[in-house]
């Protein structure tokens, strides 16, 4: 009984923090779903689902990351051409450049925990494997590092 009602609780103040992450989409939370899952209906309505219990796992960097992932599914129109894995692919490099954007992503247990939140999947005909998701999220991450602390030398007047 405890469990359940910390769950709504924790759900009920999750809600607006969602909306305003994601204006527009409809949020639904369906037990039993899994994980979670955006996209677009017939009527152009946006939509991202999540199972409470995934949710709960997650931590705040991990939430953040799922809910831009999943937006990206529901707005990203030119993610609808690609291939099923292409398209989690580009989900994923859109959530991450955003996270990397408004600051909350800036060390790599950020990472680790994106990494934790993408599970342990095998390969789909839909997605790709988590490992194969997380790599690809560490090989952005080093390139950012790279380029961040380049600036970082340039403006302190070192030339390399």
């Amino acid at each position: 009984m405890l469990k359940a009602l910390t769950l709504t609780i924790a759900l009920l103040f999750a809600a607006p923090a969602q909306a305003a992450f994601c204006p527009g989409a409809k949020f639904i939370w369906e037990q039993g779903h899994g994980s979670a899952e955006g996209g677009e209906l017939e009527d152009g309505s946006k939509y991202i689902i999540f199972d409470p219990e995934f949710w709960r796992e997650l931590t705040p960097v991990g939430r953040k990351f799922i809910l831009a992932h999943e937006c990206s599914h529901a707005y990203k129109l030119e993610h609808r051409k690609l291939f099923s894995r292409d398209e989690e692919f580009a989900a994923d490099k859109d959530a991450f450049e955003r996270g990397v954007k408004e600051g909350w992503i800036r060390t790599d247990k950020h990472v680790s925990q994106i990494c934790y939140a993408l599970g342990t999947d095998v390969q789909s005909h839909t997605h790709p494997s988590s490992f194969m998701r997380c790599l690809k999220l560490w090989r952005m991450w080093a390139v950012h590092k790279n380029d961040h602390n380049n600036t970082k030398k340039r403006k302190r007047g070192n030339p390399k």
